[in-house]
């Protein structure tokens, strides 16, 4: 049997600019009140959040107040598109727009989750009247869902605060689409209760164009956005395949590292001892933190590295017990031009292109898998 998977919400009609407006400007006109400044929280480009198309409905509101642009990167590169990522009126304002350095950004202390992560985030955040967080919402395989929440940790947080987080990712229940239990989840939620400030949430659901959206205070922006992006993103199917092929798109394929999102988001798909192919790009190969792939090269035993990392976690470690864990009863193939065709990791192997295969019949071909996903 051959079949494709489609998640129905590409069928649904995007909101229209009236539709937004009317859902957005009411709220956020209350907010805004006797506003004198303004820091505006924004994803990166490794997102595929509409921050242009929300901006623009905002601009004849923001661009009479003292405001700043503050792009929630975490640990990522800050390159990135002006003009795509805040649109055209914004971006000739190049000194209003500051892109979060983990290591390099004066920072201050917010307190300790009850998981014991010290939270310290981006001093920018103090310096402003109130905060305009604008983010999307779609499956996280460890931190259940992205969005909400994550502007300020991991987005606007000290690297040592996210490593502390991330290192979370290790536990059982650090999975897509749970936020039951979760303690990456409780973390970060935990950390943007701590900020005693006032706080507007826009939450976008969809791909290249807006489904759902939901604005407001933090966590009930966010706990709209993720039961609409539960309809918008996630499917139950009524078995698994012997072959998953997972088609991955810009930007989460230029790297492996982004990449792998989409064997976590659709590994569910997979028999035992199947075999699951992942087409990406990489243009950028693995991706600057690479220690994951060393440790999958140096621990080939699954117990060992896990070990390993529980006791001596970095950042990004968890990607690699994420793909030991898989490999052990399963395979997994890169399509990649830009990453060397041989590996001495078990269970894995990479080509430049898709080779020969036998007929296999019982295939599942996802299409957008970094966002898609199967539970």
């Amino acid at each position: 049997m051959s079949a494709e998977m489609v998640i129905p919400a590409r069928q649904q009609k995007p909101l229209s600019t009236q539709q937004l407006q009317q859902q957005i400007l009411p709220k956020w006109e209350k907010f805004l009140g006797n506003c004198s400044s303004l820091l505006i929280i924004i994803n990166d480009s490794t997102r595929t959040t509409p921050t242009a198309q929300i901006l623009q409905i905002l601009l004849p509101y923001i661009k009479l107040l003292n405001y700043q642009f503050l792009v929630a990167t975490g640990t990522h590169s800050t390159q990135a598109d002006l003009t795509k990522l805040v649109g055209k009126d914004f971006t000739p304002n190049r000194n209003r727009i500051h892109f979060h350095d983990a290591l390099r950004d004066d920072m201050f202390y917010l307190g300790k989750t009850s998981l014991g992560t010290e939270v310290y985030l981006n001093k920018l955040i103090q310096k402003f009247d109130k905060i305009l967080v604008i983010g999307s919402v779609e499956p996280h395989y460890f931190a259940g869902f992205t969005g909400g929440r994550k502007a300020f940790l991991p987005g606007t947080a000290a690297y040592s605060s996210i490593q502390q987080n991330h290192k979370l990712a290790l536990h059982p229940q650090a999975k897509l689409a749970n936020l039951s239990a979760n303690p990456v989840h409780t973390d970060m939620s935990q950390a943007a209760q701590m900020l005693q400030k006032d706080i507007f949430s826009i939450q976008t659901v969809g791909t290249d164009k807006i489904l759902a959206v939901a604005s407001g205070n933090l966590q009930d922006s966010f706990e709209k956005a993720v039961a609409a992006a539960r309809k918008i993103f996630l499917t139950k199917l009524p078995h698994q395949f012997s072959v998953v092929v997972a088609k991955v798109n810009p930007p989460f394929s230029y790297t492996f590292y982004q990449a792998h999102k989409a064997l976590e988001n659709c590994k569910q798909a997979l028999k035992p001892n199947g075999t699951f192919i992942l087409e990406a790009s990489c243009r950028d190969g693995v991706g600057k933190n690479d220690r994951f792939w060393q440790l999958l090269h140096k621990f080939p035993d699954h117990k060992q590295l896990l070990v390993n990392c529980s006791q001596n976690y970095v950042l990004g470690d968890h990607k690699a017990v994420k793909i030991s864990e898989f490999l052990q009863n399963n395979h997994l193939w890169i399509i990649s031009k830009n990453m060397k065709p041989s590996s001495k990791i078990k269970n894995l192997r990479i080509f430049p292109k898709l080779p020969q295969t036998s007929n296999e019949t019982d295939v599942l071909i996802v299409k957008n898998a970094a966002l898609q996903a199967i539970i």
